[in-house]
């Protein structure tokens, strides 16, 4: 089990305060972690040596659990191509895009400064249970994203294990809205499925079935870098040194075929822009 979880109150205590913790400390950027050795990236655009992007992530357990977002400024950062990502995040146990619009919090940070991305996660449920209420508040959080000059993108996330066939309700959700509001999405849910059809027996899913583990965190990552960078994460490190250990610990060639996975899946995706333009 990851640090911080128990089957009990006091471990979704922990959960909640890792939350507490991140939204004080995750304002990164690729000039503020190491140098991480590389295999040799893919070709990369040539704007990127002068490519500057601030991307805040808005959402819960799904953005935050595992470094999800270090690992992506981690994969900026070992593409050595001077491209400066700054990241940061609001987030909470547990939220929905409802909560964020009520928490002021958040909404001082969406104004705290001049972003280029503004990432939208619902909780996983939200889609399915009360779409409406996730079609209210993405749009209201939607305006208030461009208000600011800023780009949304909808992060489309993962069905629950013991529930697949709710994937492509999650995924019309998401880029329904995506259409809608000319929205960029991200579309992780499907590159976890095809990472799955890929590799027989691959498991993405931490033992809850619902929340990723630190492979299915690092999959999230490389489809955001995917989708950032418009370019392939192929030939990147498969694993970071982040808080003291490596994160994922994973064999090379599972790493690979993840960032094969998150490529295809944002090349091939549909129905909204896939990748940032």
């Amino acid at each position: 089990m990851p640090e911080g979880w128990k089957k009990t109150k006091s471990g979704r205590w922990e959960v909640a305060k890792l939350a507490e913790r991140l939204n004080r400390t995750s304002n990164l950027s690729t000039s503020q972690v190491p140098s991480v050795p590389a295999s040799q990236p893919s070709s990369l655009p040539a704007w990127c040596t002068t490519m500057k992007l601030s991307v805040l992530f808005i959402g819960n357990s799904h953005t935050y659990l595992h470094y999800m977002p270090q690992m992506l400024v981690q994969l900026a950062k070992a593409a050595d191509c001077g491209f400066d990502l700054a990241v940061d995040q609001s987030i909470g146990e547990g939220v929905s895009l409802e909560w964020h619009w009520n928490n002021e919090p958040t909404r001082q940070k969406m104004r705290s400064r001049k972003w280029n991305y503004i990432v939208l996660q619902d909780r996983s449920g939200g889609p399915l249970e009360e779409l409406e209420s996730f079609r209210k508040h993405a749009r209201l959080l939607d305006a208030e994203v461009k208000g600011q000059g800023a780009k949304t993108i909808f992060y489309l996330t993962w069905s629950q294990r013991d529930r697949p066939d709710s994937q492509a309700l999650l995924t019309d959700a998401y880029r329904g809205l995506a259409r809608e509001l000319d929205a960029v999405l991200a579309p992780v849910g499907s590159a976890w499925l095809r990472a799955q059809n890929m590799s027989a027996g691959l498991v993405l899913h931490h033992p809850d079935g619902r929340h990723a583990n630190p492979a299915g965190a690092y999959l999230t990552a490389c489809v955001f870098y995917a989708v950032l960078l418009k370019t392939s994460p192929e030939g990147l490190p498969t694993g970071f040194f982040i808080e003291s250990k490596i994160r994922p610990d994973q064999d090379e060639a599972q790493g690979l075929m993840l960032q094969k996975a998150a490529w295809e899946t944002v090349l091939k995706a549909k129905g909204g822009p896939a990748v940032v333009r």
